[in-house]
């Protein structure tokens, strides 16, 4: 999610929230600050938002990551065997998507 996405929803309200310090899309961990590592790592669960943090993060070493996002990539779509623009919630590393 973005800070904007953040403020409109008034997850602040609810959670923490903080930037991860990188400008890229995605998440990529070699490039975050250190106070975001810390508390990815530290989490019982992390939901994340967009295809970026798919690319990005479903392969890293951490279990309960769940990636919301559209697959608007042919490519992505394919290797999750699902349709182009479909909205998807899966765990990172679980790609057995129910029909």
């Amino acid at each position: 999610m973005t800070l904007i996405d953040t403020k409109t929803l008034k997850i602040g309200a609810i959670t923490k929230v903080i930037d991860n310090g990188d400008d890229a899309p995605g998440t990529i961990l070699e490039n975050i600050k250190k106070e975001f590592k810390d508390l990815f790592y530290k989490l019982d669960i992390v939901m994340t938002k967009g295809q970026w943090n798919y690319k990005t993060l479903s392969n890293i070493d951490k279990t309960n990551v769940f990636l919301l996002f559209i697959t608007k990539c042919e490519v992505v779509a394919k290797k999750i065997d699902v349709k182009p623009i479909s909205f998807i919630c899966i765990e990172r590393g679980n790609y057995s998507i129910n029909k």
